[in-house]
Protein backbone atom coordinates (compact mmCIF):
# COMPACT_ATOMS: atom_id res chain seq x y z
CA UNK A 1 0.00 0.00 0.00
CA UNK A 2 1.39 3.17 -0.15
CA UNK A 3 2.75 5.86 2.15
CA UNK A 4 0.32 8.53 1.15
CA UNK A 5 -3.15 6.60 1.14
CA UNK A 6 -5.64 8.79 0.83
CA UNK A 7 -9.20 9.26 2.74
CA UNK A 8 -12.48 10.23 3.46
CA UNK A 9 -14.28 10.56 6.67
CA UNK A 10 -18.14 9.83 6.68
CA UNK A 11 -19.45 11.39 10.00
CA UNK A 12 -18.04 14.23 12.25
CA UNK A 13 -19.09 13.29 16.15
CA UNK A 14 -15.92 12.09 18.29
CA UNK A 15 -14.31 9.36 16.05
CA UNK A 16 -14.66 11.42 13.11
CA UNK A 17 -12.64 14.06 14.85
CA UNK A 18 -9.59 11.94 16.59
CA UNK A 19 -9.31 10.15 13.54
CA UNK A 20 -9.20 12.53 11.65
CA UNK A 21 -6.68 14.16 13.03
CA UNK A 22 -4.39 11.54 13.69
CA UNK A 23 -4.99 10.53 10.04
CA UNK A 24 -3.92 14.01 9.06
CA UNK A 25 -1.15 14.19 11.30
CA UNK A 26 0.30 11.26 10.17
CA UNK A 27 0.65 13.02 6.63
CA UNK A 28 -2.45 11.01 5.08
CA UNK A 29 -4.08 13.37 2.60
CA UNK A 30 -8.08 13.39 3.86
CA UNK A 31 -10.08 13.77 0.38
CA UNK A 32 -13.24 14.74 2.05
CA UNK A 33 -15.46 14.57 5.26
CA UNK A 34 -19.49 13.74 5.03
CA UNK A 35 -21.82 14.76 7.49
CA UNK A 36 -25.82 14.88 6.72
CA UNK A 37 -25.51 18.28 9.01
CA UNK A 38 -22.77 20.39 6.87
CA UNK A 39 -22.06 22.59 9.45
CA UNK A 40 -20.65 19.73 11.39
CA UNK A 41 -18.88 18.55 8.49
CA UNK A 42 -17.25 22.08 7.56
CA UNK A 43 -16.29 22.37 11.16
CA UNK A 44 -14.09 18.95 10.97
CA UNK A 45 -13.18 19.70 7.62
CA UNK A 46 -11.61 23.19 8.28
CA UNK A 47 -9.25 21.03 10.96
CA UNK A 48 -8.07 18.75 8.34
CA UNK A 49 -7.49 21.39 5.07
CA UNK A 50 -10.14 19.67 3.51
CA UNK A 51 -13.91 19.79 1.94
CA UNK A 52 -16.94 19.35 3.11
CA UNK A 53 -20.23 17.49 1.33
CA UNK A 54 -24.02 16.65 2.74
CA UNK A 55 -23.81 14.79 0.00
CA UNK A 56 -22.92 11.29 -0.40
CA UNK A 57 -23.74 11.33 -3.92
CA UNK A 58 -20.81 14.10 -4.10
CA UNK A 59 -17.70 12.65 -1.97
CA UNK A 60 -14.99 11.63 -3.98
CA UNK A 61 -15.02 8.11 -5.23
CA UNK A 62 -11.11 7.49 -5.87
CA UNK A 63 -9.75 7.39 -2.28
CA UNK A 64 -7.89 4.55 -0.66
CA UNK A 65 -9.94 4.53 2.37
CA UNK A 66 -13.36 5.11 3.51
CA UNK A 67 -13.95 5.31 7.30
CA UNK A 68 -17.52 5.04 8.25
CA UNK A 69 -17.26 6.84 12.06
CA UNK A 70 -21.23 6.29 12.33
CA UNK A 71 -23.53 5.29 15.08
CA UNK A 72 -24.14 1.18 14.96
CA UNK A 73 -27.88 1.84 13.85
CA UNK A 74 -26.71 4.12 11.02
CA UNK A 75 -23.84 2.28 9.40
CA UNK A 76 -25.79 0.21 7.43
CA UNK A 77 -28.19 2.38 5.80
CA UNK A 78 -25.04 4.74 4.88
CA UNK A 79 -22.80 2.24 3.33
CA UNK A 80 -25.49 1.08 1.13
CA UNK A 81 -25.57 4.20 -0.57
CA UNK A 82 -21.80 4.30 -1.30
CA UNK A 83 -20.81 3.70 -4.71
CA UNK A 84 -16.91 3.98 -4.39
CA UNK A 85 -14.01 2.19 -5.05
CA UNK A 86 -11.95 1.79 -1.94
CA UNK A 87 -12.13 0.14 0.83
CA UNK A 88 -14.97 0.71 3.66
CA UNK A 89 -14.24 0.26 7.14
CA UNK A 90 -16.18 0.54 10.22
CA UNK A 91 -15.58 1.45 13.99
CA UNK A 92 -17.89 -0.17 15.56
CA UNK A 93 -17.32 -2.68 18.73
CA UNK A 94 -20.47 -4.52 18.30
CA UNK A 95 -21.35 -4.51 14.77
CA UNK A 96 -20.00 -7.72 12.58
CA UNK A 97 -18.42 -6.86 9.71
CA UNK A 98 -21.30 -8.67 7.33
CA UNK A 99 -23.29 -5.61 7.52
CA UNK A 100 -20.85 -4.54 4.88
CA UNK A 101 -21.41 -6.77 2.24
CA UNK A 102 -23.01 -5.12 -0.34
CA UNK A 103 -19.09 -3.88 -1.24
CA UNK A 104 -16.24 -5.88 -2.51
CA UNK A 105 -13.77 -4.40 0.08
CA UNK A 106 -14.86 -3.92 3.23
CA UNK A 107 -13.03 -3.99 7.15
CA UNK A 108 -13.41 -2.72 10.69
CA UNK A 109 -10.66 -0.66 13.00
CA UNK A 110 -12.07 -0.60 16.09
CA UNK A 111 -10.14 1.43 18.82
CA UNK A 112 -10.49 -0.15 22.11
CA UNK A 113 -10.68 2.89 24.30
CA UNK A 114 -12.95 5.53 25.52
CA UNK A 115 -13.21 8.62 22.29
CA UNK A 116 -14.42 12.26 23.20
CA UNK A 117 -13.62 14.81 20.65
CA UNK A 118 -12.45 17.52 22.78
CA UNK A 119 -9.62 15.10 24.21
CA UNK A 120 -7.15 13.44 21.40
CA UNK A 121 -5.82 10.69 22.84
CA UNK A 122 -2.85 9.11 22.12
CA UNK A 123 -3.90 7.12 19.26
CA UNK A 124 -0.13 4.95 18.71
CA UNK A 125 -1.34 3.31 22.68
CA UNK A 126 -4.66 2.66 21.24
CA UNK A 127 -5.64 -1.14 20.70
CA UNK A 128 -6.65 -0.90 17.06
CA UNK A 129 -9.09 -4.38 16.12
CA UNK A 130 -8.64 -5.19 12.59
CA UNK A 131 -10.94 -7.63 10.72
CA UNK A 132 -11.15 -7.58 6.86
CA UNK A 133 -13.35 -10.07 4.02
CA UNK A 134 -10.08 -11.27 2.70
CA UNK A 135 -6.75 -11.39 3.14
CA UNK A 136 -5.31 -8.27 0.49
CA UNK A 137 -8.07 -6.32 1.94
CA UNK A 138 -7.20 -7.46 5.76
CA UNK A 139 -3.41 -6.94 5.31
CA UNK A 140 -4.18 -3.79 3.68
CA UNK A 141 -6.20 -2.54 6.79
CA UNK A 142 -3.16 -4.21 9.22
CA UNK A 143 -0.76 -2.29 7.22
CA UNK A 144 -2.47 1.19 7.34
CA UNK A 145 -3.53 0.42 11.62
CA UNK A 146 0.61 -0.40 12.32
CA UNK A 147 1.16 3.22 10.68
CA UNK A 148 -0.67 5.09 13.37
CA UNK A 149 -0.97 2.25 16.41
CA UNK A 150 1.67 0.01 18.25
CA UNK A 151 -1.06 -1.67 18.88
CA UNK A 152 -2.81 -3.35 16.11
CA UNK A 153 -4.70 -7.09 16.85
CA UNK A 154 -6.32 -9.08 14.06
CA UNK A 155 -9.72 -10.59 15.60
CA UNK A 156 -13.46 -11.91 14.05
CA UNK A 157 -16.60 -10.32 14.22
CA UNK A 158 -17.47 -12.69 17.43
CA UNK A 159 -14.28 -11.64 18.98
CA UNK A 160 -14.55 -8.55 18.76
CA UNK A 161 -18.16 -8.48 20.20
CA UNK A 162 -16.79 -9.96 23.35
CA UNK A 163 -14.03 -7.48 23.74
CA UNK A 164 -16.35 -4.93 23.40
CA UNK A 165 -18.62 -6.20 25.96
CA UNK A 166 -15.74 -6.87 28.19
CA UNK A 167 -14.79 -2.74 27.19
CA UNK A 168 -18.24 -2.27 28.21
CA UNK A 169 -18.06 -3.43 31.75
CA UNK A 170 -14.50 -2.51 32.03
CA UNK A 171 -14.95 1.23 31.20
CA UNK A 172 -18.49 2.26 31.12
CA UNK A 173 -20.29 0.29 34.45
CA UNK A 174 -17.12 1.26 36.20
CA UNK A 175 -17.79 5.23 35.21
CA UNK A 176 -21.13 4.90 36.31
CA UNK A 177 -19.87 3.85 39.80
CA UNK A 178 -17.86 6.82 39.74
CA UNK A 179 -21.08 9.01 39.12
CA UNK A 180 -22.73 7.23 42.17
CA UNK A 181 -20.12 7.59 44.31
CA UNK A 182 -19.47 11.21 43.22
CA UNK A 183 -23.69 11.47 44.00
CA UNK A 184 -23.70 10.47 47.15
CA UNK A 185 -20.73 12.06 48.05
CA UNK A 186 -21.91 15.45 47.23
CA UNK A 187 -25.28 14.83 49.11
CA UNK A 188 -23.39 14.48 51.92
CA UNK A 189 -21.15 17.42 51.70
CA UNK A 190 -18.10 15.36 50.56
CA UNK A 191 -15.99 16.40 47.79
CA UNK A 192 -15.39 13.27 44.59
CA UNK A 193 -11.65 14.62 45.19
CA UNK A 194 -10.96 12.44 48.28
CA UNK A 195 -11.81 9.47 45.53
CA UNK A 196 -9.03 10.31 42.98
CA UNK A 197 -6.15 8.75 44.62
CA UNK A 198 -8.01 5.70 45.19
CA UNK A 199 -9.19 5.35 41.51
CA UNK A 200 -5.87 6.57 40.06
CA UNK A 201 -4.43 3.78 43.00
CA UNK A 202 -6.65 1.10 41.25
CA UNK A 203 -6.28 1.78 37.39
CA UNK A 204 -2.17 1.86 38.11
CA UNK A 205 -2.30 -1.53 39.45
CA UNK A 206 -4.87 -3.13 37.16
CA UNK A 207 -1.90 -2.02 34.52
CA UNK A 208 0.54 -4.61 36.10
CA UNK A 209 -1.66 -7.34 37.89
CA UNK A 210 -3.91 -9.68 37.68
CA UNK A 211 -7.42 -8.16 38.76
CA UNK A 212 -8.44 -11.21 40.74
CA UNK A 213 -5.17 -10.66 42.99
CA UNK A 214 -5.72 -6.77 43.55
CA UNK A 215 -9.52 -7.44 44.84
CA UNK A 216 -9.87 -6.05 48.25
CA UNK A 217 -13.01 -4.82 50.52
CA UNK A 218 -15.66 -5.91 53.01
CA UNK A 219 -17.00 -8.56 50.16
CA UNK A 220 -14.33 -10.31 49.61
CA UNK A 221 -13.57 -10.46 53.23
CA UNK A 222 -17.15 -11.81 53.38
CA UNK A 223 -17.51 -9.22 56.28
CA UNK A 224 -21.55 -9.41 56.33
CA UNK A 225 -21.82 -7.17 59.25
CA UNK A 226 -20.17 -4.18 57.04
CA UNK A 227 -21.89 -5.17 53.62
CA UNK A 228 -25.25 -5.15 55.61
CA UNK A 229 -24.55 -2.05 57.48
CA UNK A 230 -23.70 -0.45 54.44
CA UNK A 231 -26.97 -1.95 52.90
CA UNK A 232 -29.23 -0.28 54.93
CA UNK A 233 -27.39 3.35 54.52
CA UNK A 234 -28.54 3.11 50.68
CA UNK A 235 -32.31 2.39 51.61
CA UNK A 236 -32.77 6.41 50.46
CA UNK A 237 -30.95 5.16 47.36
CA UNK A 238 -32.97 1.69 46.00
CA UNK A 239 -31.40 1.66 42.73
CA UNK A 240 -27.89 2.27 44.21
CA UNK A 241 -28.40 -0.35 46.77
CA UNK A 242 -29.34 -2.69 44.26
CA UNK A 243 -25.99 -2.27 42.63
CA UNK A 244 -24.22 -2.78 45.91
CA UNK A 245 -26.07 -5.80 46.33
CA UNK A 246 -25.56 -7.75 43.23
CA UNK A 247 -21.75 -6.72 42.55
CA UNK A 248 -21.24 -7.65 46.91
CA UNK A 249 -22.75 -11.04 45.91
CA UNK A 250 -20.74 -11.29 42.68
CA UNK A 251 -17.43 -10.95 44.67
CA UNK A 252 -18.05 -13.01 47.05
CA UNK A 253 -19.32 -16.33 44.97
CA UNK A 254 -15.88 -15.77 42.76
CA UNK A 255 -13.69 -15.35 45.69
CA UNK A 256 -15.57 -19.08 47.38
CA UNK A 257 -15.15 -20.41 43.68
CA UNK A 258 -11.49 -19.26 43.82
CA UNK A 259 -10.70 -20.79 46.91
CA UNK A 260 -12.37 -24.04 46.17
CA UNK A 261 -10.00 -24.62 42.90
Amino acid sequence: MKSAATIVIIGSGNIATCFGKAFYDAGYPIQAVYSQHIEHATTLAAQLKTQAFSSLTLIPTDADFYFLALKDSVIKEVSEQLNVNGIIIHFSGNTSLDILNNHKKIGVMWPLQTITKNYQPEIKNIPLCVEGNNESTTNSILEFAKSISNKVVEMNSTQRKFAHLAAVMANNFSNHLFEISAQILKEHNLDFDLLRPLIFETARKVQHENPAEMQTGPAIREDLKTVNEQLEMLNEYPEYKNIYEVLSKSIINQYQLKSKK
